[in-house]
């Protein structure tokens, strides 16, 4: 059918084709069709992106690329460096030969053709440029890398042996890192490529780059084990001077070294003094205490080369700066080698304080099990290390410390604070979980201790902090003082009431055995609070619990109704004149009723209530005198 088409009709149908995949599909309907239009799919990649010639490069079809490049394909530098990255030697060169690019144009980051093969390890297509093109062997990047620096870094040992040849090459030059080709390659773990450069005359061993580490330095510093032995080999790199700390290869060593890659080992057996210091005055026994490395502080014990008794500038042993740190591996190896009683040390009291301080928790029970330390030591104020633990409101701790058994668990600071009135008023869901610590381990407790300062109690801190979880588990799990007196002989109901805690009042309120009629140093009871802080709710509440008194004054005769008076609460003072037991006429020290008070700040409507009142009150009490039978 397709046949029957005449071709000028075809190829105008052809021209309203945009897309490759419908022309190549027309292309393929038959043989003639292909003929006529497989050319003219080359020719339509070429005016567009370039899909046929990137194809035919990163699949090595020299073919492909020929037609690509015969249809109009232009060659792009981009195009050179895949094909040069590839190692498709005869698209390379059909690429080089089809166009006039110059072989040593760089892209955006100074690579040219050459610099790319040295890269990838193309040896065939370095020797062609070499060989053909006489291309800049010693050209840099924009790192001031040469084609024979980045080899080195990939270890790829045929091109650099290519590279030498060329008498071009100088193997010191250094890259913006101050680095050179040895530095690279070690730093890298080339070892091959190590191997050889070692083996070039004159090559400097211990050339520095701009952190003043050498190439040993780099190898110890990225744990590579072959190359430091490469290095090692030679006997002529500096172990003593390796970086700009002034460190040691051993220093450099246990810095980078975390596990047993048998670096550490390998340079104790080189002779280098385990004493030497760096600029800080650490020595690697110190470098190895403040970094954790249980591994190599065995090493340097077991080879005996060590004085574990230095004390450095700072009057620090290394078992001092391990405690610090807490380094609980390292304290471990020291342990395990015997090298001497923690509990004899001098110092050795503070050991479980400082741990315990900066809330190292591996290492305080490293030290609870395996020495003799007194955990009963106690601070300067008193406080054991378990009441540091509770303070630093973790469970774990605490618990760890419980479990110990070695601990009093109810000792006293020096203010009389006990860790579970510490766990009591810590308002917070962590007080909650450390006080049941105690509690899920049966140990006995004097839950109603007092502070010296306040005469606060665990309950009472509970109520100041309106703690209810806490203030429900002691009411239910605990024989709690529930009116202990404390700040201004307040009790924590006084203290909540006054406070506007709203959800500790109500449920002290509601809890039998709470005093409600108790009163603070100046005679207010929780009731007169209640009224001076406008709390109508409170206010409500203790009216409906019998027995609270309504008609109390405080030391200044005030009652709960001259209070109301004096706040303009007509809605407190219904309230309480409903209960029929308040008088309006009762004077304070200054001669003063609640009525008097309405007078004064012009409150008619309590003066007329009030009025009405004691109208009421006078006729009940006629009323109850005259029903009386002589």
């Amino acid at each position: 059918m397709l046949s029957s088409i005449p071709g000028e009709l075809l190829t105008s149908i052809v021209a309203y084709l945009d897309k490759r995949r419908d022309i190549n599909a027309l292309a393929q309907l038959d043989r003639r069709l292909y003929g006529t239009y497989n050319a003219f799919l080359y020719r339509f990649d070429a005016e567009t992106p370039q899909c046929a010639l990137d194809w035919a490069i990163s699949q090595g079809q020299t073919g492909t690329a020929r037609k690509a490049l015969e249809a109009g394909a232009k060659v792009s530098l981009d195009a050179l460096h895949k094909a040069a990255s590839a190692g498709h030697v005869a698209i390379f060169t059909l690429l080089v030969e089809t166009d006039d690019i110059h072989l040593n144009s760089e892209d955006e980051f100074g690579q040219t053709p050459f610099t790319i093969a040295c890269r990838d390890g193309q040896t065939q297509i370095v020797q062609l440029l070499i060989d053909t093109y006489n291309v800049d062997v010693m050209r840099k990047d924009v790192q001031r890398q040469s084609p024979f620096f980045i080899a080195c870094a990939r270890g790829h040992l045929e091109i650099m042996k290519v590279l030498l040849k060329t008498g071009k090459v100088d193997t010191e030059a250094k890259n913006a890192n101050l680095e050179t080709p040895l530095a690279i390659a070690a730093k890298n773990g080339q070892t091959d490529a190590v191997k050889f450069l070692i083996g070039i005359y004159g090559i400097d061993l211990d050339a520095r780059d701009r952190l003043r580490q050498t190439p040993l330095c780099q190898s110890i510093s990225k744990n590579h084990r072959d190359v430091v032995e490469a290095l090692l080999e030679t006997k002529k790199v500096d172990l003593l001077r390796v970086n700009g700390f002034n460190q040691t290869a051993l220093m450099a060593a246990t810095v980078a070294c975390h596990d047993d890659n048998g670096i550490v080992a390998l340079l104790l057996n080189q002779y280098i003094s385990p004493e030497a210091t760096d600029v800080n005055g650490d020595t690697a026994l110190t470098l190895a205490a403040k970094l954790n490395r249980g591994y190599v502080v065995k090493l340097f014990l077991d080879s005996g080369q060590v004085d574990c008794d230095r004390i450095d500038a700072h009057g620090r042993t290394f078992l001092d700066i391990a405690i610090v740190k807490g380094a609980d591996k390292v304290v471990d190896e020291f342990i395990k080698a015997e090298k001497g009683d923690i509990h004899t040390m001098e110092g050795s009291d503070d050991y479980l304080k400082t741990a315990v301080s900066r809330v190292r928790l591996e290492l305080t029970e490293l030290l609870l099990r395996k020495t003799n330390l007194d955990p009963s030591l106690k601070y300067s104020d008193g406080s054991t290390i378990l009441h540091k633990a509770v303070r630093t409101g973790n469970e774990a701790w605490v618990k760890m410390l419980l479990d110990s058994g070695k601990l009093d668990p109810d000792a006293r600071d020096a203010h009389d604070r006990t860790p579970f009135s510490i766990c009591a008023g810590y308002a917070s869901p962590r007080g909650y979980e450390m006080a049941r610590a105690f509690y899920d381990r049966r140990i006995k407790l004097d839950v109603n201790v007092r502070h010296k300062r306040g005469g606060l109690t665990p309950f009472a801190a509970a109520c100041d902090n309106n703690d209810i979880v806490m203030i429900k588990w002691l009411l239910e799990e605990y024989a709690v003082d529930l009116n202990p007196r404390y700040y201004h002989g307040s009790t924590p109901l006084i203290r909540a009431v006054c406070f506007n805690r709203q959800d500790t009042a109500l449920l002290l309120i509601h809890t039998p055995g709470v005093n409600l009629n108790s009163q603070d140093a100046e005679g207010r009871s929780p009731l007169a609070w209640a009224v001076t802080r406008g709390n109508a709710e409170l206010v409500r509440a203790l009216l409906s619990k019998g027995g609270v008194k309504t008609d109390v004054g405080d030391v200044y005769g005030r009652t709960p109704l001259a209070r109301a008076v004096e706040r303009g609460s007509l809605r407190i003072v219904e309230m309480l004149l409903e209960t029929r037991n308040v008088d309006p006429t009762a004077a304070d020290r200054w001669g003063r009723t609640p009525l008097s008070r309405a007078l004064r700040c012009r409150h008619f409507a309590f003066e007329h209530r009030m009025k009405a009142y004691c109208h009421e009150m006078r006729y009940e009490i006629v009323k109850r005198a005259n029903s009386v039978s002589f």
